[in-house]
């Protein structure tokens, strides 16, 4: 080769290695950006970016991700079957699909000592709401309406504030946590 075609090998050469730099750089601070929540930068940067660079990453990035992985990725999955640990006790109220509520027992005489509180244990997909309906439809022998439901969800909620993991957040509850069931109120009159 003569010399003025190898100048423009070479040249091509560190024009393709500062456009993959400016690619790489532009992309670590977009990638930056979004993350820090400056997305108005992210967006003026992606305008500075010429198109073409933007759709060669994007399509690079679907190669890479689209290409078969290595010999592990060949092997079947494995799946284990988790046991069920659930506790249940003699005062312990499951799901209404399961065992319904047992009735109120009968009014003691008051010498006698009160008698524990009813609880629920948490199953998978059990949630705060779904109790309180419950009770209310076990207790009232109809399903009850949203806006019946939510004053009782309530008193569930703060009795049980003290055994959720992070009290702030009553949607957070996991399966065998033992929760208190409030004595639902009487069925409503309508007038």
């Amino acid at each position: 080769m003569n010399s003025p075609e190898l100048a423009v090998i070479r040249a091509l050469q560190v024009l393709i290695v500062i456009l993959a730099a400016y690619v790489l750089l532009v992309t670590i601070a977009g990638i930056t950006l979004r993350l820090m929540g400056a997305h108005p930068l992210a967006r003026a940067l992606d305008r500075v970016t010429p198109a073409m660079a933007r759709r060669a990453v994007a399509a690079a990035l679907g190669v890479a991700l689209a290409a078969p992985g290595t010999a592990a990725a060949d092997d079947p999955p494995v799946m284990h079957r988790l046991p069920d640990t659930t506790t249940t006790t003699t005062t312990t109220v499951t799901s209404p699909v399961t065992t319904p509520l047992a009735p109120p027992p009968p009014a003691l005489p008051a010498a006698s000592s009160p008698s524990p509180p009813a609880t629920w244990t948490i199953r998978p997909g059990d949630h705060f709401w779904r109790m309180a309906a419950a009770v209310l439809a076990e207790a009232w022998g109809r399903q009850p309406t949203a806006s019946e439901i939510t004053p009782y969800w309530r008193d569930v909620v703060e009795a049980n504030r003290s055994r959720l993991h992070d009290p702030a957040n009553a949607n957070l509850v996991y399966p065998a946590q033992l929760m208190l069931v409030p004595a639902p109120p009487r069925y409503p009159t309508r007038s």
